[in-house]
């Protein structure tokens, strides 16, 4: 029988793990049909609040002259929302095991709309950056609450798809939303992102409201788990830094290659679009075969075949770099092995991860904040060691993408031991 409001799945530990058995296609198909409603709303919301960032980027340098700020200040208005997600991350999972998740998501993206709003005329930059700080925690609450909605509606092998069509969402809200908020920029005025987000978030606010009942019915256990029962779990800890690892070190390299390719190898912005497009391409069909793959052989070898992908592309690149490379479009097929690893592992590794936390939305949340953490970690170290362009960013990154893969090895060696 498959879930429903009323009879949840009830997983116990590593149930994506093991290639799965025959099931009834046509319930699935049934199943899934409909709750598509409930899968789009969950896949906009989240795109919506990853878009709180990219949306916005393109009105930051405007705003200093339209809001009588100086530069500083404009870039905390993207500081804080990063901030505030980091926040929220917490706060919605501590709070998804008092407060039914359906409910949760319709009060943040009600705030998120009216928080949006306020953004779109806030009087200056001060407050818009306060009210941006709000504005990020709010925008946690589809990235928490999305996984473990998914993970109940559906069968776990359903759900994985699921997973799959999430990683896609999130990977190309980076590549499509700057150029829609540069668009809106110059069509309406650096208020038009913020404008536009209200009116969304405003949309995905109702719906979930109507269609609430859609969305299966949390288990609620007030004063049962933690952060801290969640933190002493270690092979929980070691999943999910070897994911959020992966993921890292590579935004490690996304974030600093604009900067590399045009100071270092003489290339263009053309250069990096290609990159960035290829990746992002190549990305969402690895996540979306992730599920068919670990259907047939299981979730281990696909998690570790992805991670070894991973971190030969990052090994490769450092071999680029100490070879004194300077073709830009070579680095393309040096950097596809990074983009497909994280494609396969990423949703066979994150819902793994959730098995072994018996808890999902914090476990979603620790996930989601270590990879923000050690990415802006992974990116102070490269700006420190600037000067040495290609050499500092590739290390970096393999750094943690082999390291990630470690992390697998011993989780593997684990299983070994325990059987």
């Amino acid at each position: 029988m498959y879930p429903t409001a009323s009879n949840p799945v009830q997983r116990g530990p590593m149930s994506a793990i093991e290639p799965a058995a025959a099931t009834d296609g046509g319930a699935d198909r049934a199943m899934s049909r409909s709750a598509i409603p409930m899968v789009l709303l969950l896949l906009c919301g989240t795109a919506l609040g990853l878009a709180g960032i990219d949306l916005v980027l393109p009105a930051v340098p405007g705003l200093p002259e339209q809001l009588d700020g100086s530069r500083g200040m404009a870039q905390l208005v993207v500081s804080a929302y990063v901030l505030g997600t980091a926040l929220g991350l917490i706060s919605f999972g501590a709070l998804s095991s008092v407060v039914a998740p359906r409910w949760l998501l319709v009060g943040a993206f009600t705030g998120l709309g009216v928080t949006s709003f306020l953004c779109a005329i806030a009087p200056s930059l001060e407050i818009l950056v306060l009210i941006r700080l709000i504005q990020g925690l709010l925008s946690a609450a589809p990235a928490v609450l999305a996984p473990a909605l998914l993970r109940r509606a559906f069968s776990p092998a359903t759900a994985l798809r699921a997973l799959g069509m999430l990683s896609s969402v999130e990977a190309l809200v980076p590549a499509l939303a700057p150029i829609a908020g540069a668009g809106l920029v110059s069509l309406v005025g650096w208020n038009g992102p913020f404008v536009t987000m209200a009116v969304a978030a405003a949309v995905v606010g109702i719906c979930i409201a109507l269609l609430r009942r859609s969305m299966p019915a949390a288990v609620m256990r007030p004063g049962a788990g933690s952060f801290a029962a969640l933190l002493r779990k270690g092979m929980f800890l070691r999943l999910a830094l070897s994911q959020a690892l992966t993921l890292g070190g590579l935004l490690v390299f996304v974030f600093g290659a604009p900067a590399v390719i045009e100071h270092n190898l003489g290339g263009g912005i053309g250069h990096y679009l290609a990159l960035q497009g290829i990746g992002v391409f190549m990305f969402i069909i690895a996540a979306n075969l992730s599920s068919i793959l670990t259907r047939r052989y299981g979730a281990r070898p696909v998690i570790v075949a992805g991670s070894l992908l991973a971190a030969s592309g990052g090994a490769g690149l450092v071999v680029f770099a100490l070879a004194g490379g300077s073709e830009p479009l070579l680095l393309i097929p040096l950097w596809l092995p990074v983009s497909i690893g994280l494609g396969l592992r990423g949703p066979a590794a994150f819902m793994e991860a959730l098995d072994v936390a018996a808890d999902d939305e914090r476990g979603a949340a620790v996930i989601l904040l270590l990879h923000t953490t050690l990415a802006a970690a992974g990116n102070a170290v490269v700006a420190m060691f600037l000067e040495s362009g290609l050499i500092a960013l590739t290390i970096v990154s393999a750094v943690m993408l082999v390291t990630a893969l470690a992390l697998v090895g011993r989780r593997t060696s684990d299983k070994s031991e325990q059987s």
